[in-house]
């Protein structure tokens, strides 16, 4: 599995990710911070480049 993570503020990250074959998987703020993450894992048979 291949997986990675952005702010969830950082509108172009999650549209780089899903062109190369992410999907999100969960969004979270980690404890002790304040901005949202969001999770992406690459989807079987995502391009991956």
């Amino acid at each position: 599995m291949i997986a990675t993570c952005v702010l969830a503020v950082d509108e172009d990250g999650p549209r780089f990710a899903a062109r190369r074959g992410f999907v999100e998987v969960e969004r979270y703020v980690p404890a002790g911070e304040r901005d949202e993450r969001v999770g992406l894992r690459l989807s079987p048979g995502g391009r991956g480049h």
